[in-house]
């Protein structure tokens, strides 16, 4: 039987998806391209923030076709198991799956893997076993060290390597926030075994705790939950701030995480950034605008009288769009119903969006091309997908518009709130600089 190390399937989607991410994210980061192993085994352990917007992404921006390790459950309908299979993914059964042979069943997946790190595939796996919607790494199961030990001693994979990915969201619940990947250097197993020692748990647990540690570099990792909203919420102000200091914004999250675990040493400090937060956010709330918003500011008058020229001229592109709103209104309404995971919605909207909506766009053209016969089918498909790339990237545009025309209206009713506003605003982005 011939061993799978790649699919066609997975080669053909991987483009479309990749489009279909950029438009639903306003801005996509990869670092460290030059780190990630383009050869030879390997085993890839991300932290799993996003259901499966981490798998999805891993899979679109990285060069290698990745062999994913995915929980038993998803593999229970037919048709699903075989276009997963497809996909590369392969079953991880858990206890709570209450399958008797589960030891049995997880041995053959782990062959299949071991078969196809032989032939120089990479294996990916979350170790730990969860999501969370927090930027924070959870302790690594046990899985990660068990396959890369039996991957070493029993079948000869002496240049296996772990390679660690960062993956980091701004906004893990609504569309149009940012996505970072920072991808590590690679680790040989090789290093962390001693032929001589026997496999037991302390050898497990030093594993373990290395690569959790290597991972938790490439991302912001914090310990403590009262502090995850104010890292999380500081974020894009450090951003604007980047900007507004003429800073590269490309790699702008590596200084964070650098900070934030700086700042999580010093609980004075965070102290200082919460009560600089809270006054930002006091503030805010009696000005009506979003305190954790991208705004940057002084917004020019000269940019603030050509967007309603942008406006009136791209216009026509948001009304051919409007046939997109029932199926926007169904997705939707979908979510709302059978999603019960807070962190599933925008893994089911990037899908649905990238898979249905060409679907719904060639049903609609050809509804066009019966009712007005002039207009032939292939005319009306691409005017609408076209229309349609072009509205998701501007829709950014347009909402910084609207954040700054709302900021300009609030000046002008609440000229003093508007001002100690703005005066909060900037110490606190010139504090997230400078300490």
């Amino acid at each position: 039987m011939k061993i799978q190390t790649g699919t066609l399937l997975y080669a053909f989607l991987r483009p479309w998806v990749r489009m279909g991410a950029r438009l639903f994210f306003r801005r996509i980061s990869i670092i460290g391209k030059r780190e990630f192993a383009t050869a030879g085994p390997v085993i890839l352990v991300a932290n799993h923030q996003n259901a499966m917007l981490d798998p999805l992404l891993c899979c679109v921006f990285l060069r290698r076709q990745l062999h994913w390790l995915t929980r038993a459950d998803v593999f229970k309908n037919g048709i699903a198991r075989k276009i997963l299979f497809q996909l590369n993914m392969l079953p991880v059964y858990r206890e709570r799956d209450h399958v008797g042979d589960l030891r049995f069943k997880n041995e053959n997946t782990f062959d299949i893997c071991y078969q196809r790190m032989k032939l120089n595939a990479a294996i990916a796996m979350f170790p730990e076993g969860t999501h969370r919607g927090k930027k924070h790494l959870h302790t690594f199961k046990k899985g990660l060290a068990r396959i890369s030990f039996t991957a070493i001693r029993e079948h000869n994979l002496n240049e296996l390597c772990i390679q660690p990915v960062g993956l980091d969201y701004t906004n893990y619940f609504t569309p149009g926030g940012d996505f970072t990947m920072i991808i590590g250097e690679p680790h040989r197993v090789r290093e962390f075994i001693d032929d001589n020692e026997a496999e037991n748990a302390k050898a497990y647990h030093h594993f373990l705790h290395e690569m959790r540690h290597n991972l938790s570099k490439l991302m912001i990792h914090i310990d403590s939950d009262p502090y995850d909203e104010l890292f999380h919420t500081l974020q894009p102000h450090y951003r604007a701030a980047c900007v507004e200091a003429h800073l590269s914004t490309q790699d702008y999250l590596v200084p964070y995480i650098d900070k934030v675990h700086q700042w999580m040493r010093d609980p004075t400090l965070t102290m200082d950034f919460k009560n600089r937060y809270l006054k930002v956010k006091e503030l805010s709330e009696q000005l009506k605008l979003n305190a954790d918003a991208d705004l940057l500011f002084p917004h020019s008058f000269v940019r603030l009288c050509l967007m309603p020229v942008f406006w009136i001229i791209t216009s026509p592109l948001f009304l051919i769009t409007a046939i997109y709103y029932p199926l926007y209104s169904m997705i939707e309404r979908f979510i709302k119903k059978v999603i019960k995971d807070p962190l599933f919605p925008n893994s089911i909207r990037l899908v649905a969006w990238t898979f249905i909506a060409p679907l719904w766009t060639i049903l609609t053209a050809w509804i066009f091309s019966i009712c007005l016969p002039h207009v032939s089918m292939m005319a009306a498909f691409i005017c609408m997908m076209a229309s349609g790339i072009i509205a998701a990237r501007l829709r950014f545009v347009w909402k910084d518009w609207i954040a700054a025309m709302h900021w300009a209206q609030s000046k002008r009713k609440f000229p003093d709130a508007a001002m100690r506003w703005k005066k909060e605003i900037e110490q606190l982005r010139k504090a997230l600089l400078q300490k």
